[in-house]
């Protein structure tokens, strides 16, 4: 260390760090032995500015003050001056050993270092400080060797985009080093995310190239570099840093990148999958929007933090095209759903989705005006932006249109974000807390939140209460249900808020991969490759750090052991392996931190996972094994404080972190409660459904099963498997690096910096990579790429193949240019002026030395050679190993610029080659266009040439003829007078014989017979006479004889124009020649015209003139037979096949048009002739049937073309004559089929057709492709042919039609043929087996069915009819649910008078229509179900289609008791329409205005129930005032609405349908804040002491059983109720009284005691329905439901034993407590407690006692009088009521009331008047001086207490004793004023009720009953007045009679005699 040597000194004050300084001053001393330098250290104001003094912490500085002074203003001007001197040891410094003091470059060279290996000095300091300068720069990309160090600049860069992409791109495909073939390092670009990105792809290209498949399983996977000597073709992008730091924007910059690379690809291949792959390509773009909406959030130090890693696998063709991707995720962080810190925001998606939902969405998904202060979800941290400026409302969009790429289907995109509004509103619940005696319980408040949360989830609101309040525990022999505390509830409902999210976001990851990941391509590509981008987040501490940062640690554990294996450690095994040159460099390992956090047994997440499986594992105890197991582990500390608050630490390779173990437990099992899982599978919700598979659930016993199903054990294996698939590809590594903690621009944190840098392995990289060789390749391939470089051979042609000589000669080539770069910047520097004087030290030259080696590096050729084979290598930076060669980058860099040097010399010879030929070739063709050219244009000229020649001679010559005509003019004129005139004479000679000579030439041509030419003399001239007159002779005729000819001609045709055939005739006979003359303008003879018309004399004559006339054409090529066919004339016709036959075979000549022309037959088929003509025609000449006209038709077709008009026997005679005919096709290429059925011919065309070609049927037309059927309906063919057509092609029936894709129903409907013809198609294409009566059998079929059911617009309502009337109730319920292609059932779609036809079969079949699917009620234990249906009456006409067992007559049992002041309401009445009669419009009308009537079916299997429903209406004569009415009974069978109903044969009761039940309505009113109405209450009681005063007790009453009908409330269930006095059952009721339940307590394990309650039998009684009344009344005045029944009333299930068990501990204090929550109405909570006493001997007795309370007012209570005692059947026997017969009882001497009392005090109590009261003076109820007297009748008689003694001994003889024992005559009227009824009666009704089984249950294996009415009871005759009274008005009879009577007729003695027929026609049965 020389003086004025900048370096750098440590400052710990410095928040750089270190500081700038300079060596002052050195000595050289001897200290203790050892040569040491004594130096003094200054601030340096020339370099960085100065600092403070600094303080280090070596032993050896001694600090010397200085006087301060402000230095600079540069990066350290804060800095003060300072002195430090130090003793330090040279060789240490040399070797940058110490730690407080390193070497500074003072040169600028770090300013265009853009990889830290280049710089001179690698060191800590000088790395910070090259960042920190290239961060100012804004150059924010720098190389380590194989590492990219990114630092984030948090502003947007100008350092991306296509420009420089393509730079990249080009460089990477060796552009620029062909462009810069010095090989400069400028020539490469600077480091840039691009060319990592590009380094990977050009790896992977070559390993494809070589042929090394990415396919095939490698030998060792934890080594990089196989053994097998391969380089991995697949490759990895490895990106990391803390968060913050860009590591999502870094990978979408990559993927981008790979992108532009696949589009090159596919436009430079010009692939047909070009639109294909760009689609994949933006496919994996767009999946970051979705990734980044639902997985990144808001943290504290990044505002778009990856809360998930992500390990994206990018597949590439062998072209190097993407073909796809597949993207992995890992532990999703989903305790930020719940909380998250101050200034942190909760997942994306939320705040997109509110921002930018749209005001359908917001109605859709009920969020209406809600922001985002109103969800807890969100609003906790109170932050609500992005602080990188980003609007929510954009990346909605943004997220929307990347789904939209995605193919998400839009239907799927709503159901995501209506789950992720469930979630928000899930947030938003609240419970309420309830104690209890066994705990704390709570209730989920019915809120909007709530019930929001229940319907966009799919699920009922009690549904939901239930599975967050309650936990189910399966064990080995129950399943129990735990009630959950208001605690616990919460945290419920958090594990379903971040199951439900999890799942969706999986389930979203896995849609993704579907769309960009193609298995079938990837198999197809045997050589493809992947490039894998890994993407996870980063080492992470916070002040709270738990379960999820240990895992995300451990993950950076794992990846950093990989990246330390990779650049330290397996890189120097592989040096030493391979046995070169190398210098071991140490490195760091964090194996053990591995061991700490994953060993087996010991590691933490081990004990973690025990804890999990065992049932007592707890979070402290969970600590506790932590401290246990680990406290010995080196890496892992628990101090006494950290102990005391469930703390721990761990060393990771970045430093300390401190774990707190709260909730480990739970959210390693993350798993959702059992209760939850039965919710979300219960779900209409179709997402929901498929979410299923991604929902951890909850194992047996409420914990999880194994450990393996841990989320950390589940993420481990994660690792594992991402480590593995790491290992076998080659990796890139950048390092994301972030420069301050408040994220701002241009703020550069060195300290932050270089924590990360030795976080991340950095500096440690950095030296290993200087020392490293980056690239190697195996022998077999660097000779197979780098063979070219190698040295000629002697013959100076062939390359070395030794790969020493290869190596040695580029190794040569390498160490030359470095060389030359050396020298000439020696030159340079030498160029330059000295700006100071070196010292001495300076001025002596050092060796350059390989860092590597150790070995000087030479400076001539002659040391080079000197230097042995490895020393040269070494020098040249490469290395010749075993199996490979090994290469630093430089070297690579420099090889690779030689290859490509060379490849673009080859190139340019091979170009010069081929170019040269390619240019020989123009020039030959070049050099034969122009000789042709010029011989062409030589041609042109001499052409030219000549014809200019020529019109010079024509020139010449017409003008020499100008001229001498000229001159003879002249001539001519001067002549004389005499020479003029012979002139004159010999011209008109000469002319006159010219013309004679011509006329004779016109006379000889006219008339060759007669003409005679002039005979000339023997010389053969005439002789000259010029005296003598030449007279010319003529034989012919002369022009006028011509001329006169002419007009006869014309005058003829005019005639036969005019039809004047005898004119005609007679010109001709004077003239025959006149036959032979032809008209002018059409060519036409005479014959032509006489053969249009039937004329045989005059077409006889014309013919004998000229007989040849028959074989002459006209001008349109026409012979006399051709028009004869042509205008249908049989005579002409007939006349010239017998003179001429041959014509028969003529074709015309020339047709008009494209009409085809053809023999005479073609003509006659094409006009459609008579059948006379035809058959002529065919008579002369078969074979003419055979022939084609010019169009090649034939005579059918021709024929056929004439639609309606042609004739069947025509068409049989061609066909019969060739049948072929019928197979061939026209012009057109249709058959004679189809061209029958366009031209609409008639049926027996048709069938005549098919009888000749059957198959014709089955042929579709050539031209357009219809089928002959699809022509039929197109064309509207008569129905005889088309239903000729279906006979013959049955299959075309549901073809469907190629052209238009219509069936031939929809083509009938369309043209709107008959119902018939449509109804026979669709009977052809039915959906349903229609011979499958009873099971509806399905059919494969086109969609007739819906398409005449939904798409005909009724007009074929008709056919709908005909066919459901010809079905069975299954067929037609089939028929109804038949889905069309859109998966609509044919009922949901059809048209209104199809609709309603399916509902007139319903209800012929009395099929009601359900209202709601889901049954109403099911009874468990009998298969019961109840539905709410509407009910429609069958039209009249249709009533015999059905029968039905039973059916009500509203007029029996319509009374109303005389203590109900409710009117009766008037029966509805229907009017019967005659459908058939009304018009279609007057259909749909009353089908719009026709309304259902509400019923309620009760659906069961057993006959019993059945009977039981109707004996207990009949026998106990119940009014329907009080009860429904049952309107009928029916049998049924498995309805697709009743989706549970028993799918055999059941019956259904249809009763009156409620509006409403009571807790329906008691629902309602709590939610508006309404009150129940005192009316109702009132109405309830009056119906319940209706079925009490006749002998039932209901024992099912509550507010499921009670509804409204109109202004009444009746009682539901009175099938199951109970006569007075039977036990009652314990499967039946919801409402037990607490008399009704038995408890027991018994002691288990541990000394603690388990409480059990039953519910047991007991004796039916009032008091049974009264407890549950007053359960209605107390929910009706209260406003909840009474605290026993809440939570299983709410959750709508049986009550477990825990309800049970508050039940039978009701008490007083109970009570008490109850009535809080009634306040203000003392008579309210006087009457709940009569009603709600927990003793039923102090409970109200009867309803009669409750209407009289104050609170109703209804004053019965004085009229009704007291029990003496309970009722028990127990004590009593049925009587036998053989005995009693009217002979015997008048034989004994009994009457009635003697009967009547002996029964009474039998079994039931006597309630008597004071003796003393005379029957004629009653009291009066209103006279207050009168009171009712009530007293109990002593029992004294023997008699009686006989009975009592020995009750099931008694007899009828014991009655006789007691009789004449009694002290009351036996004549007395014992029932008097107590009893109104007549002994009959009473008799009757008391057997009734004493009867053990007063309806017999039919056998179940028996048939169905077919009538379930009871026979009517037969009368009872008396003379009693008594008897006259009407029914309605008698008293109850189990309730204590009133005192006051009524008003009687008589108060006679009752004599009258008693008749028990009726009663044993009534009771027999039993």
């Amino acid at each position: 260390m020389e003086k004025g040597q900048p370096v750098w000194l440590r400052s710990a004050a410095s928040h750089w760090g270190w500081v700038p300084a300079v060596v002052h001053d050195r000595e050289e001393i001897t200290l203790k032995g050892v040569s040491v330098l004594r130096v003094t250290l200054r601030d340096d104001p020339r370099g960085h500015g100065a600092s403070v003094a600094a303080t280090t912490t070596n032993a050896f500085r001694d600090e010397v003050p200085r006087s301060k002074e402000i230095r600079g203003d540069g990066y350290h001007r804060d800095i003060e001056p300072f002195e430090i001197a130090l003793t330090i040891d040279s060789e240490s410094l040399e070797r940058d050993e110490l730690e407080d003091v390193k070497i500074r470059d003072e040169s600028s060279s770090w300013q265009g270092v853009d990889d830290l290996i280049g710089l001179t000095h690698l060191h800590e300091p000088a790395i910070l400080h090259a960042l920190r300068v290239r961060y100012e720069e804004d150059v924010i990309y720098t190389s380590t060797g194989p590492i990219l160090i990114a630092i984030n600049p948090f502003k947007p860069m100008d350092v991306y985009g296509p420009n420089v992409m393509e730079r990249y791109r080009r460089q990477g495909e060796g552009m620029a080093s062909i462009a810069n073939p010095t090989g400069n390092d400028k020539s490469r670009l600077p480091p840039h995310v691009y060319l990592t990105a590009d380094d990977a792809y050009r790896a992977m290209m070559r390993g494809i190239e070589s042929g090394v498949s990415s396919n095939l399983p490698r030998k060792k996977t934890n080594r990089h570099i196989a053994d097998d000597n391969e380089t991995p073709t697949n490759q990895s992008v490895l990106v990391s840093g803390e968060s913050g730091a860009g590591k999502t924007v870094t990978t979408k910059i990559v993927l981008n990148y790979f992108a532009m690379l696949s589009k090159l690809v596919a436009e430079e291949h010009r692939l047909d999958a070009a639109c294909t792959t760009s689609r994949v390509e933006q496919q994996v773009i767009d999946s970051n929007p979705i990734l980044e909406s639902f997985g990144n959030a808001r943290t504290v130090r990044n505002d778009n933090s990856s809360r998930f890693g992500k390990y994206i696998d990018i597949r590439f063709s062998s072209a190097g095209r993407l073909t796809g991707a597949r993207i992995d995720t890992y532990l999703l962080e989903k305790v930020r759903l719940i909380r998250q810190m101050e200034g942190e925001r909760n997942f994306h998606i939320f705040y997109q989705l509110l921002e930018g939902a749209t005001d359908e969405e917001r109605e859709r998904f009920f969020l209406g005006e809600m922001d985002l202060e109103d969800f807890r979800l969100v609003n906790q941290s109170g932050t609500f932006d992005r602080r990188d400026r980003v609007e929510d409302k954009d990346m909605h969009r943004e997220m929307l249109e990347a789904m939209a790429t995605m193919g998400f289907d839009p239907q799927l995109i709503k159901n995501i974000l209506r789950l992720i509004v469930a979630v928000l509103y899930a947030g938003n619940m609240t419970f309420t807390e309830t104690s209890t005696l066994k705990g704390d319980t709570c209730t989920l408040d019915e809120n909007e939140a709530s019930e929001a949360v229940a319907s966009l989830l799919g699920v009922s609101f009690d549904k939901l209460a239930a599975a967050l309040t309650s936990r189910v525990l399966f064990l080995k022999e129950e399943v129990i249900v735990k009630e959950l505390s208001a605690k616990q509830a919460y945290k419920a409902s958090e594990a379903l808020i971040k199951s439900i999210y999890g799942a969706n976001f999986d389930y979203i990851v896995q849609t993704i991969n579907k769309s960009i990941y193609n298995e079938k391509i990837e198999k197809r590509n045997d050589r493809s490759a992947y490039i894998g981008v890994l993407d996870i987040f980063g080492f992470e501490t916070f002040e709270v750090n738990t379960f999820e940062q240990l895992c995300i640690n451990y993950t950076n554990e794992t990846l950093q052991q990989h990246f330390n294996k990779h650049v330290f450690k397996m890189e120097q095994q592989e040096y030493e392996r391979e046995g070169i040159l190398w210098k071991f460099i140490s490195f760091p390992d964090n194996q053990d931190v591995l061991d700490l956090i994953d060993m087996k047994r010991t590691g933490i997440l081990a004990v973690l996972d025990e804890q999990c499986i065992v049932e007592w594992g707890s979070d402290d105890k969970f600590t506790h094994a932590l401290y246990t197991r680990c406290e010995k582990h080196d890496r892992f500390d628990a101090s006494p404080h950290q102990q005391a608050v469930s703390k721990f630490s761990v060393e990771h390779y970045a430093g300390p972190v401190e774990y707190t173990t709260d909730e480990w437990i739970e959210k390693n099992k993350d798993q959702l409660p059992a209760a939850s899982v039965e919710l979300l599978q219960s779900s209409d919700f179709s997402l929901l459904k498929e979410l299923q598979s991604f929902v951890r659930a909850e194992g047996a016993g409420g914990r999880g099963s194994v450990a393996m199903k841990s989320v950390a054990a589940k993420f481990s294996e994660q690792l594992k498997d991402l480590r593995a698939r790491i290992d076998r590809t080659s990796p890139h590594y950048i390092r994301c690096l972030k420069p301050n903690d408040e994220l701002l621009p241009d703020e550069f944190d060195p300290k932050n910096i270089v924590e990360q840098l030795r976080y991340s392995g950095v500096l440690e990289a950095v030296r290993v990579s200087r020392a490293g060789y980056p690239t190697r390749y195996p022998h077999s391939l660097f000779l197979s790429r780098y063979y070219m470089l190698g040295d000629l051979g002697g013959d100076g042609n062939k390359r070395s193949k030794d790969i020493v000589e290869l190596v040695k000669w580029i190794a040569f080539h390498i160490w030359e240019h470095d060389n030359q770069r050396r020298e000439a910047k020696a030159m340079l520097d030498a160029s330059e002026p000295k700006l100071k004087v070196k010292s001495s030290s300076q001025k002596r030259q050092k060796k350059r030395m390989n860092a590597q080696s150790n070995i000087d590096i030479p400076e001539t050729k002659q040391e080079f050679d000197k230097l042995d084979f490895g020393s040269q290598c070494a020098v040249a930076g490469l290395q010749l190993g075993r199996t490979k060669v090994f290469l630093r980058r430089e070297a690579f860099d420099r090889i690779e610029s030689l290859r490509a040097i060379l490849f673009g010399k080859s190139a340019c010879v091979i170009q010069a080659q081929i170019r040269g030929r390619v240019q020989r070739i123009r020039y030959y063709r070049l050099k034969t266009a122009t000789v042709k050219a010029q011989a062409a244009v030589r041609y042109f000229l001499a052409n030219l040439e000549l014809i200019r020649q020529r019109k010079k001679e024509a020139r010449e010559k017409w003008a020499s003829s100008k001229i001498q005509l000229a001159y003879r003019r002249y001539r001519f004129r001067n002549l004389g007078v005499e020479k003029k005139n012979e002139m004159v004479y010999a011209a008109t000679n000469i002319q006159a014989l010219a013309r004679s000579f011509l006329v004779r030439l016109h006379l000889d041509d006219m008339m060759p017979d007669k003409a005679s030419k002039p005979d000339l003399p023997k010389g053969g001239k005439y002789e000259e006479t010029p005296a003598k007159v030449v007279h010319v002779i003529q034989s012919g005729p002369t022009v006028l004889d011509i001329s006169l000819m002419l007009a006869k001609k014309m005058e003829m045709f005019q005639l036969l124009a005019q039809e004047k055939w005898d004119a005609a005739i007679s010109m001709m006979d004077q003239h025959p020649q006149l036959a032979e003359k032809s008209d002018d303008e059409t060519g036409r003879l005479p014959l032509h015209i006489v053969a249009e018309h039937n004329l045989h004399s005059v077409f006889e004559q014309v013919y004998k003139y000229f007989p040849g006339a028959s074989d002459v054409f006209d001008k349109q090529g026409r012979l006399p037979i051709h028009v004869a066919a042509e205008h249908d004339a049989l005579v002409p016709l007939r006349y010239l096949l017998s003179r001429n036959p041959e014509g028969a075979d003529t074709m015309m000549l020339r047709p008009a048009g494209r009409l085809g022309g053809g023999i005479p037959l073609h003509i006659a088929c094409r006009i459609n002739a008579s059948s006379s003509v035809i058959t002529a025609l065919l008579s002369s000449n078969f074979n003419s049937t055979k022939k084609s006209d010019a169009n090649g038709d034939l005579p059918i077709h021709l024929l056929l073309r004439n639609g309606d008009q042609v004739s069947g026997a025509v068409a049989q005679a061609l066909l019969d004559i060739y049948p072929t005919a019928a197979t061939r096709a026209d012009m057109y290429g249709d058959l004679p089929l189809s061209v029958a059925l366009k031209h609409k011919c008639k049926p027996e065309v048709v069938k005549v057709l098919l009888m000749h070609n059957p198959d014709a049927a089955k042929v579709q037309n050539g031209r357009d492709g219809h089928s002959p059927l699809f022509l039929a309906f197109q064309h509207n063919a008569s129905e005889k042919t088309i239903l000729g057509l279906m006979n013959h092609a049955p299959d075309l029936i549901v073809a469907v039609d190629r052209r238009t894709g219509l069936l031939p129903i929809q083509m009938a409907m369309a043209n709107g043929h008959s119902k018939d013809i449509v109804y026979d198609l669709l009977r052809h294409d039915m959906p349903i087996d229609m011979k499958e009566k009873t099971v509806p059998k399905f059919l494969p079929h086109q969609y007739s069915w819906n398409y005449i059911v939904s798409q005909a617009n009724d007009m074929y309502h008709d056919v709908v009819s005909k066919v459901l009337q010809k079905c069975t109730q299954p067929q037609i319920l089939a028929l109804s649910q038949v889905p069309n292609k859109l998966g609509e059932i044919s009922l949901a779609t059809a048209t209104p008078l199809c609709k309603h036809e399916f509902r007139i079969m319903f209800r012929l079949f009395h099929t009601l229509e359900v209202v709601d699917p889901t049954p109403a009620y099911i009874n468990e234990e009998n298969g019961t179900q109840i539905f709410y249906a509407l009910k429609y009456s069958p039209p009249p006409d249709k009533m015999g289609y059905f029968t039905t067992l039973y059916r009500g007559d509203k007029s029996n049992y319509n009374h109303v008791e005389p203590w109900d002041n409710q009117p009766v309401g008037a029966d509805d009445s229907e009017d019967a329409l005659d459908w058939s009669q009304m018009e279609m419009s007057e259909k749909l009308e009353f089908i719009k205005n026709e309304k259902g009537t509400k019923v309620i079916a009760k659906v069961t299997s057993r006959s019993d129930i059945v009977e039981a429903e109707m004996s207990k209406r009949e026998e106990h004569q119940l009014s329907r005032h009080y009860v429904p009415a049952i309107i009928s009974v029916h049998h049924t069978i498995q309805h697709a609405a009743y989706a549970e109903a028993m799918a055999e044969p059941s019956y259904c009761i249809t009763m009156e349908g409620a509006e409403t039940t009571a807790e329906n309505l008691l629902l309602d009113l709590r939610r508006s804040g309404g009150l129940f109405s005192k009316e109702y209450l009132k109405s309830i009681a009056i119906s319940l002491l209706h079925i009490h005063d006749h002998g039932l007790v209901h024992g099912d009453f509550g507010t499921h059983n009670v509804a409204k009908f109109g202004e009444r409330w009746k009682i539901l269930g009175i099938g199951g109720s109970i006569v007075i006095g039977q036990k009652t059952n314990p499967r039946r009721g919801f409402f037990h009284p607490p008399e009704a339940v038995v408890l027991e307590t018994r002691n288990v394990s541990l000394g603690e005691k388990n409480v059990g309650a039953a519910v047991v039998p007991i004796d039916s009684a009032f008091t049974y329905d009264i407890w549950a009344f007053g359960t209605i009344m107390y929910e009706a005045l209260a406003g909840l439901p009474l605290s026993p029944y809440r939570s299983a009333y709410k959750a709508k299930r049986a009550m477990t034993t825990a309800e049970l068990f508050k039940v039978g501990q009701w008490d007083d204090r109970s009570l008490r407590k109850a009535l809080r929550h009634i306040e203000g109405d003392a008579d309210a909570q006087d009457l709940i407690k009569k009603l709600l006493y927990p003793n039923p001997e102090f409970r109200a007795q009867s309803m009669r006692e409750v209407l009289g309370h104050p609170y109703f007012g209804l004053g019965l209570l004085a009229e009704s009088p007291t029990f003496i005692k309970s009722f028990s059947p127990k004590n009593t026997e049925p009587v036998s009521l053989k005995v009693y017969s009217d002979e015997y009882m008048t034989k004994m001497g009994i009457t009635e009331a003697d009967l009547v009392q002996f029964l009474q005090r039998k079994a039931y109590p006597v309630v008597m008047e004071d003796p003393a009261e005379d029957e004629d003076e009653a009291p009066n109820p209103a006279d207050d001086n009168n009171p009712v007297v009530q007293q109990e009748t002593p029992v004294k008689d023997s008699a009686e207490n006989l009975f009592e003694s020995s009750p099931k001994n008694a007899s009828f003889d014991d009655f006789v004793a007691f009789l004449s024992s009694s002290s009351k005559p036996a004549d007395s009227n014992i029932v008097g004023n107590s009893f109104d009824i007549t002994p009959a009666e009473r008799l009757m009704q008391l057997a009734a009720a004493t009867s053990p089984t007063p309806v017999k249950a039919p056998n179940p294996e028996a048939p169905p009953t077919q009538k379930f009415v009871s026979p009517q009871p037969a009368s009872i005759s008396t003379n009693s007045a008594i008897n006259k009274k009407p029914p309605q008005t008698l008293p109850p009879l189990s309730t204590p009679q009133s005192t006051t009577p009524q008003p009687q007729a008589s108060t006679a003695k009752s004599t009258s005699k008693f008749s028990v027929k009726g009663l044993k026609s009534k009771f027999g049965k039993k």
